[in-house]
């Protein structure tokens, strides 16, 4: 086929919106069953942070630019640095941004949680606790 003829279609008489879509889904979903039955589902490492988010990792930024700036003037204590960082890691580090942050993710999850998943997080809260690195004996 030359770059200046028409490829041919298999769908010629695409004039209305509900045959187009019609063809889009005849393409794709071929490959989205190739997909659900071929690509492993990851689940997602149990220490993640969930509840971070670009709010808090700018803030994050933002404080750890002004430790840099309170370093660099560490010889000098009255510079406005160490003010300026002593109230952005306060900002950061109060209830104020992380906790209202966990709190709304916690407030999220419970919405879209099933019975199941209660059951397994109230068994895991009323558990009583374990200490297995007790049970390793340093020698």
């Amino acid at each position: 086929m030359r770059l200046g003829q028409p490829a041919p279609c298999a769908y010629p008489h695409l004039n209305e919106g509900t045959e187009l879509e019609k063809a889009v889904n005849d393409f794709f979903q071929p490959l989205q069953e190739v997909t659900t039955e071929q690509v492993l589902v990851i689940k997602p490492h149990p220490h993640l942070k969930h509840w971070l988010n670009k709010d808090l990792t700018a803030m994050r930024k933002l404080k750890n630019r002004a430790s840099s700036n309170r370093y660099d003037r560490r010889g000098r204590p009255d510079h406005e640095s160490h003010e300026e960082f002593r109230k952005i890691s306060k900002e950061f580090a109060t209830a104020t941004a992380i906790g209202n942050t966990k709190a709304n993710h916690w407030k999220a999850w419970i919405e879209l949680v099933n019975r199941n998943d209660l059951r397994r997080v109230n068994e895991h809260i009323n558990a009583s606790p374990s200490d297995h690195a007790a049970n390793a004996s340093l020698t």
